[in-house]
């Protein structure tokens, strides 16, 4: 039988000590000092991959997100870090063995596009401005809590990838990511995800190698590839419930 969204909802509360063990293991030492030590300085919210892995069992991470709720010196605290700026007003930064984004509320894409909407609280409602449920969830390091919706719950309950906000600032990407996380997680997919990235395809029949290249650094999928996927998917297509919770 299938677990209630309140017990699921029990159990990411009641992870908070559980995530900390996780963290300690999946980032090394040096690193989680310098976290500890932009804590200091302002709150860290992590966020996405590093929590979507723990919450389905999976130990390994080479990626961790990261936003700040106030601006720091990048260079003071990750210096012999290579340090580059990505896209979005934010950093990517790279010591061999972990690749850290990291962002600043305020200059962030989302901030700047749902400030007038959802005031000075946007670090408590990031999980409303993802693009995949299972993204709905944002863990603050200062407090010790973890800030999730309901769109995260069902997504533990099902695992079955589903869309949150359709506000994006690269819908390509959104393309890619929902066939490369189905296929790496073995994860489902909503019917009403999957109708709306085959709009998109539509709509945006732009370089899908160029944009693969940029965020993966090689092409898992070819045009061609996507085009047949979108059309005869060998994913399962799970209808989206039409419960109300």
């Amino acid at each position: 039988m299938a677990k209630k969204l309140s017990d699921i909802e029990k159990e990411v509360v009641d992870s908070t000590e559980s995530f900390i063990r996780y963290l300690d293991k999946a980032v090394d030492k040096d690193t989680m000092s310098i976290l500890h030590a932009i804590n200091q300085e302002t709150d860290l919210l992590i966020f996405s991959g590093i929590i979507r892995n723990f919450f389905l069992g999976i130990s390994t991470n080479r990626d961790l997100d990261i936003t700040l709720e106030k601006k720091i010196d990048v260079i003071k605290y990750f210096r012999g870090w290579e340090i580059k700026y990505n896209s979005y007003g934010g950093y990517k930064l790279f010591n061999g063995s972990l690749d850290i984004d990291l962002w600043f509320i305020e200059d962030s894409w989302a901030f700047n596009h749902y400030q007038k909407q959802l005031g000075f609280q946007l670090d408590r409602k990031i999980p409303d401005t993802v693009f995949f449920n299972f993204s709905a969830v944002a863990f603050s390091f200062r407090q010790k809590k973890f800030y999730f919706t309901k769109h995260f719950v069902r997504f533990l309950r099902d695992k079955k990838i589903d869309i949150v906000s359709k506000d994006n600032a690269n819908n390509m990407l959104c393309v890619v990511n929902t066939l490369y996380y189905s296929d790496k997680y073995k994860l489902k997919i909503s019917e009403n995800l999957f109708e709306y990235i085959r709009d998109l395809f539509k709509d945006y029949p732009g370089s899908y190698d160029d944009v693969q290249k940029k965020h993966f650094g090689k092409v898992l999928y070819s045009k061609y590839d996507i085009k047949i996927r979108l059309e005869k998917p060998k994913f399962k297509i799970v209808k989206t419930r039409a419960k109300k919770f």
